[in-house]
């Protein structure tokens, strides 16, 4: 039998109303957790996830993922906290070294590596009840904690494709999500990192609990157009992961110049550029994404499960069928694997 956990993520193009319908539909057909992106400058992630925690009562939540930049993590314990007393403790807290919305506030990202373990640091010493006291290389606060008592054990997850954020992860984190870990070779590459900072802390890897974060679409008659369809979010996971493209080496892709070049002139956004889609290799897709028919996206979660994966995350893709539907598919395909 498999077990799979199972996550709707979603980003804020949805008014309340639609999302809080999101969310019960991914309550009634079995999935884990909602998850709301902290993407600027979409709706607020922390006002959105307090409306559906108050009005959902029956799933999960949680941010994902927020970063140490553009709110103070004492503020962002604070956020966390209140959320998880809302919902009844139901929260799990994302973070990672953030990048949307950065240049046009003019936010620099300093030592993201230190900043993310000064940051969990940091939340964790006020979500216990106590007093922080910090002067960290990124991060500093002095002589002040909650002004409510929380829960002191809301679980952190780090978001993250680069290599030594991925050994922190192993390092510090109840749990490690991973964009775009769609084949089982980069499964096998992030397990290996996550092994690598557990055991320099003295910890079991294995209770590092480790999501795949999929874009994914499908269909029993226009299989290909599907798959085409992951073309333009496989453009922006190229953006975001520009110059160094460490999730394409755990993927054990190396990114050609001539594609490279193109994404240099993008930057980071929610835009796609035709061009460039029309530039990717179609295995690219089955590489980074769940698209196809529904045997063919059960089978490949099978082989995730097989390699190592405990959970994964999707975000449907716009490709003409309602989400609602796409949700209640993979409620059934998750329930299939397991044999219930």
């Amino acid at each position: 039998m498999i077990e799979l956990g199972l996550d709707l993520l979603l980003l804020g193009r949805h008014e309340p109303d639609s999302l809080v319908g999101l969310a019960r539909t991914a309550a009634a057909n079995g999935f884990d957790r909602v998850l709301y992106a902290d993407e600027r400058f979409f709706r607020d992630c922390w006002a959105t996830l307090g409306y559906i925690a108050a009005r959902v009562p029956d799933i999960g939540l949680g941010v994902c993922v927020t970063d140490p930049f553009v709110r103070h993590p004492a503020v962002t314990a604070a956020a966390a906290a209140t959320v998880d007393e809302v919902s009844g403790g139901r929260f799990t807290l994302g973070l990672g070294a953030g990048v949307s919305g950065f240049a046009a506030m003019g936010i620099e990202r300093t030592k993201p590596l230190v900043a993310v373990r000064e940051a969990i640091s940091l939340i964790r010493t006020l979500l216990s009840g106590e007093e922080a006291n910090m002067d960290g290389t990124v991060i500093g606060f002095h002589g002040a904690g909650l002004d409510f008592a929380s829960r002191p054990n809301i679980p952190v997850m780090i978001a993250t494709n680069g290599p030594k954020m991925l050994e922190l992860a192993g390092e510090l984190a109840d749990e490690v999500m991973v964009q775009g870990m769609a084949s089982p070779t980069m499964v096998k590459n992030v397990l290996e990192r996550i092994a690598l900072g557990a055991q320099r802390a003295g910890r079991n890897p294995s209770t590092v609990r480790l999501t795949a974060r999929l874009d994914v679409a499908m269909s029993n008659d226009e299989p290909d157009s599907v798959k085409a369809a992951m073309k333009p979010g496989l453009v922006r996971h190229l953006a975001t992961h520009h110059p160094r493209y460490a999730s394409f080496l755990l993927a054990g892709i190396e990114v050609p110049e001539a594609i490279s070049r193109r994404v240099a002139d993008m930057g980071y956004g929610h835009g796609a550029s035709r061009e460039l889609e029309e530039m990717l290799p179609s295995e690219w897709i089955d590489r980074f994404c769940l698209a196809g028919t529904e045997s063919e996206i059960a089978s490949r979660l099978s082989a995730l499960v097989e390699a190592g994966v405990d959970a994964v995350t999707i975000m449907p893709v716009d490709t003409g069928r309602p989400i609602p539907e796409v949700v209640e598919r993979f409620g059934s395909l998750r329930q299939s694997l397991s044999g219930v």
